[in-house]
């Protein structure tokens, strides 16, 4: 499963969390979904809080959601990631939704299993996640981008309860910080990281005409 689908299942198991939650969750799913294209080889990334990042292949992928986002974004130019998450309409969480309902087994709808947060693949990421910040597994690619963005996005303590990993908001967030940095798996996927966490929730917050 694509760190953008295990993104949006959490995001929609956790629908109330604040006033702006749909419109961080959109920015959110766009930063997940270019960490889906660089771990796919289609991304180059320079270094940097916010880097250039340049499609090399937009062949298609065969996949609707990678499609949907190589379609939005210019093949061989250069632009910073910050404009790739700023860029683009909301159908991106359409397609990822259709995507899921066809693709997850034992659902006609992947909206309906996603909305609840006790059950379901979206409770099983929170659950691998929790595990990942106890210590009881190491972390993945995905989950190393699935906290640095719940980081960023400022609402890892609402889908990552204290109670539940024994951390408080401080915790919580040095906890992230150390996984993402003492299991980086490559300097690539640990720049996209360190530039969504900062980036998602900055870009939710400028104008929405942007």
């Amino acid at each position: 499963m694509l760190i953008s689908e295990q993104l949006f299942l959490i995001l929609s198991g956790n629908s109330g969390g604040s006033g702006d939650w749909a419109l961080r969750g959109i920015y959110g799913l766009r930063g997940a979904v270019l960490a889906d294209l660089l771990l796919a080889g289609r991304l180059d990334l320079t270094p940097g809080r916010d880097p250039m990042m340049r499609v090399t292949d937009d062949a298609p992928t065969d996949n609707p959601i990678l499609d949907c986002a190589l379609s939005r974004l210019p093949f061989g130019e250069s632009i910073r990631i910050s404009s790739a998450i700023g860029r683009g309409d909301c159908s991106l969480e359409d397609v990822i939704a259709e995507h899921l309902a066809a693709t997850l087994p034992g659902s006609d709808d992947a909206g309906a299993r996603a909305a609840d947060p006790t059950a379901g693949p979206g409770a099983e990421v929170v659950d691998r996640l929790i595990a990942v910040l106890t210590g009881e597994r190491p972390a993945t690619a995905a989950d190393q981008v699935l906290l640095s963005i719940l980081k960023g996005l400022g609402i890892g303590g609402v889908v990552l309860p204290s109670e539940r990993t024994g951390l408080g908001w401080s915790g919580l967030y040095q906890r992230v910080k150390e996984i993402t940095d003492m299991n980086a798996p490559g300097e690539p996927l640990r720049t996209a990281t360190d530039a969504l966490a900062a980036l998602t929730i900055i870009v939710a917050t400028v104008d929405d005409d942007r």
